[in-house]
């Protein structure tokens, strides 16, 4: 019996339905197989981080340049800073603690995998004013313990210890945390915590995301890769292998929270802390004391590199006017 064109439509058009649906169902199942590695390539503790602090797999010459000339910072003050640690959540926390002789110290904090040598080339920003200067491994990062990264939702933990160890043990009368990327968002959702003590003054936060997912999604899209339901699938990787809900603690889900005043420094070419996403953001702060700060060049953790008088500037005026 002949089939007339109408039904070989129908029978082809659900054919090419069942094949779009099996491969819909392979593509999943790949991208389902690939999010474990991927996650841990990213957020689990690399062996060549374990008590190392250079980090040689650098990005581009930028962010060598700004390792060395950090280093070279920190050491012309190899005469007042010291090696100092302090313990969170079972994990001994270290960082380089330069002593001027303050009442308020600076605490800079990294991103993804970056270290206090790294940090270094921010902490010299505070070498003049009324603080002393803590560059802290994260954990998971050069001489901290820890294996896999959260977010900032654990890390807003240890930065309450290191406020606590500050205020407690060297008699600093007011702490000032100053993040990049990562860092900065964790510093943002310390000031969310209701424990989060009273002469913790403020945020200076360099390119924060709004959820972690969202800076991933950012990522991929700037390298033109597919990200769906890769995002969805790294989600499920934190809770699994970190124990965290990366979106319910998010800073965008926690900024209503947030009572310290927050600077924000945001790249208006930032492709991966993207600025409106970084607004949405900042409007949801809950503090009324806040401030979005615009640059002009430099892509994402590179901000100060590309504006430097401007960075710096801003930053040093946010600190004075906290203190006083």
């Amino acid at each position: 019996m002949v089939l007339l064109i109408p039904e070989v439509a129908f029978i082809a058009l659900i054919v090419i339905g069942a094949v779009g649906v099996v491969s819909l169902f392979l593509s999943f199942l790949l991208m389902g197989v690939a999010a474990i590695p991927i996650y841990k390539i990213i957020f689990k503790r690399k062996k060549t981080w374990i008590h190392d602090r250079t980090i040689p797999d650098y990005d581009d010459d930028i962010d060598q340049a700004m390792y060395e000339e950090g280093r070279a910072w920190l050491d012309t003050h190899k005469d007042i800073w010291e090696e100092v640690e302090t313990q969170n959540d079972g994990l001994m926390l270290r960082g380089i603690y330069l002593n001027f002789g303050r009442e308020h110290t600076l605490v800079v904090i990294s991103g993804r995998k970056g270290t206090a040598w790294f940090m270094s080339y921010y902490g010299q920003i505070y070498e003049n004013s009324d603080y002393n200067v803590l560059l802290i491994d994260s954990r998971g990062n050069g001489w901290s313990e820890g294996v896999y990264l959260t977010a900032g939702v654990k890390e807003s933990g240890d930065l309450l210890a290191w406020c606590k160890y500050l205020h407690d043990e060297r008699g600093q009368k007011g702490i000032i945390m100053h993040g990049i990327c990562i860092g900065g968002a964790t510093a943002m959702l310390l000031t969310a915590r209701e424990d989060c003590p009273d002469y913790m003054l403020g945020v200076i936060a360099e390119g924060p995301f709004t959820t972690i997912l969202n800076l991933f999604v950012n990522h991929l899209k700037t390298a033109h890769a597919p990200y769906w339901p890769m995002h969805h699938l790294i989600g499920k990787c934190f809770k699994r292998y970190a124990g965290v809900d990366v979106i319910k603690d998010s800073p965008i889900n926690r900024a209503q929270d947030m009572h310290k005043p927050i600077l924000i420094m945001q790249g208006m070419k930032d492709n991966f802390a993207r600025m409106p996403q970084t607004k949405e953001l900042f409007d949801k702060i809950g503090c009324e004391d806040k401030e979005f700060f615009l640059m002009p060049e430099g892509d994402h953790s590179h901000m100060m590199y590309y504006n430097r008088d401007m960075y710096v500037n801003k930053c040093l005026e946010f600190v004075k006017r906290l203190e006083n």
